[in-house]
């Protein structure tokens, strides 16, 4: 894995886990790695980074040598990056991967804001609210130390607890509602730009519930609530969220990012990805034409698999943008596109 942190520095973190037969599971939380749950954990046979091409650590299953020097016996299970975070040289890549987000759609649809989490978020004055909100986004991304938090009264600290503990995209775009209103009337004009049927976008309280909705308003219908919405709407409001609301410098991973978006949300939100305005970076997957032939083929990687190993070509390797074919028609002219898996 290479890349460059916000320092300008430039990393490389090689890896080898182990593989273990006959075992379907592909995520492992902490829990499981504190032997809670599970024994059969992966371990990490080997290890290494580099800082500018010079070694900082090395592993070999247990063993450690940092910058050198022999270090203590490690669990097997445990990445040194997770367990040397504060040293000078491994801050920044914690840093680094905390700005690195894998995108559920389906569990922000799931969101519930509860009513008591906004009650203690009025109990904090006016001019600490954006404050608030600063911290909110730093904690989510893993870029704000923990022992800074301990600093924070036990009020706020509750209160990021409870924000944490919730989808990010749509609590996000609840608190932009509440405290920084020009922002969300800027997501609300662009989703209406979209979408002309739609009058109006909003929260609101359901009191036999006890949590706030997001509902749309189209013409010539009640409000609409979030499970009522259409899964294209949906996932293009989230995407105007991201582009508006996520810190600089973060990561997006989009799987088939074309899914559920119709023709008029692929055009309006594929511009709005090739062209967000700020510091944001996507990874995405696609089989789409138009987002095939819309994104620069030098950003290209074409994903192939033999057997069990997977592995990228780019544009370049593949001799694509020789001709003056649309690039998807070139692709599916690929003698690796014909031969399939093999």
């Amino acid at each position: 894995m290479h890349f460059t942190g916000d320092n300008n520095e430039n990393y490389r973190w090689t890896g080898q886990f182990e593989n273990i037969k006959d075992s379907h599971q592909l995520y492992f939380d902490e829990k499981d790695i504190d032997g809670q749950r599970f024994t059969n954990i992966p371990k990490l046979l080997k290890e290494e980074l580099y800082v500018e091409d010079e070694l900082v650590f090395t592993r070999e299953e247990s063993n450690v040598k940092y910058e050198g020097k022999e270090s203590p016996k490690i669990s097997p299970s445990i990445s040194v990056l997770n367990l040397f975070t504060e040293e000078k040289k491994i801050l920044p890549i914690k840093m680094a991967f905390g700005k690195v987000v894998f995108l559920d759609y389906q569990n922000e649809r799931m969101t519930e804001i509860l009513a008591d989490m906004v009650k203690e978020l009025e109990k904090v004055p006016q001019w600490e609210k954006e404050s608030l909100f600063r911290i909110f986004n730093a904690v989510s991304w893993g870029i704000f130390p923990e022992s800074e938090l301990k600093k924070k009264s036990p009020q706020k600290i509750f209160i990021l607890m409870l924000i944490m503990d919730s989808p990010r995209l749509i609590l996000k775009l609840f608190l932009t509602q509440l405290y920084f209103k020009e922002i969300f009337k800027r997501i609300a004009t662009d989703f209406k730009d979209i979408f002309p049927q739609v009058q109006d976008i909003h929260f609101q309280l359901l009191e036999d519930k006890e949590y706030y909705e997001l509902q749309i308003k189209e013409r010539g219908t009640d409000w609409i609530s979030l499970q009522e919405i259409s899964s294209g709407m949906f996932k293009t409001l989230m995407h105007l969220v991201e582009i508006n609301l996520m810190p600089d410098g973060s990561v997006m991973l989009i799987d088939e990012f074309e899914n559920s978006l119709g023709v008029n949300c692929i055009d309006a939100v594929a511009g709005s990805l090739l062209n967000p305005g700020r510091k944001l970076q996507y990874i995405i997957t696609s089989h789409h034409p138009y987002i095939i032939n819309n994104i620069d083929m030098k950003y290209w990687k074409v994903v192939m698999r033999k057997g069990s190993k997977v592995f990228t070509k780019s544009a370049d390797e593949l001799k694509l943008g020789k001709s003056k074919h649309e690039a998807f028609k070139q692709l599916l002219n690929l003698e690796e596109f014909s031969e399939g898996i093999s």
